[in-house]
């Protein structure tokens, strides 16, 4: 009788354990569909914040690419780089008397020659802009 009792009360345990396990189980299952649906939402999320950031990329680089155009039609970009122009030519013209120093450098003058520079009254209309490659023997 006494191994019955035992064999009972070991029953009893072993089926107390096992709904102990049983909920357990049960509860882990739902924190992880819980965790699923999260990252589910946060994927979704993420894709949709992935497509907005390639779409204003996209918006800033049209925007961008407008601004330099739309740059570039007024003089200030002309007057811009014939500015930058002329300082690199007169540092190249500069660091050649350095070098050689038995040759003349002072001969050589930006814009001496009127076959470089387009005549004021050759200006493109629409942007102001003396365009010596739209100027010259190429366009007559």
């Amino acid at each position: 009788m006494d191994a019955n009792m035992t064999l009972t009360s070991v029953a009893m345990e072993l089926t107390q354990e096992r709904d102990r396990l049983a909920d357990n189980l049960a509860k882990l299952r739902m924190d992880v569909s819980t965790k699923d649906e999260e990252m589910n939402k946060t994927a979704e999320s993420y894709k949709k914040t992935l497509d907005q950031l390639k779409t204003l990329s996209e918006q800033m680089e049209s925007a961008k690419f407008n601004a330099v155009e739309e740059y570039k039609l007024f003089d200030v970009c002309n007057d811009n780089n014939t500015k930058y122009f002329l300082a690199v030519f007169e540092l190249l013209r500069k660091q050649a008397k350095e070098k050689y120093l038995d040759l003349d450098f002072d001969i050589f003058q930006p814009y001496e020659d009127n076959d470089s520079v387009a005549p004021l009254d050759k200006r493109n209309k629409v942007t102001g802009v003396v365009d010596p490659y739209l100027v010259g023997d190429a366009t007559t």
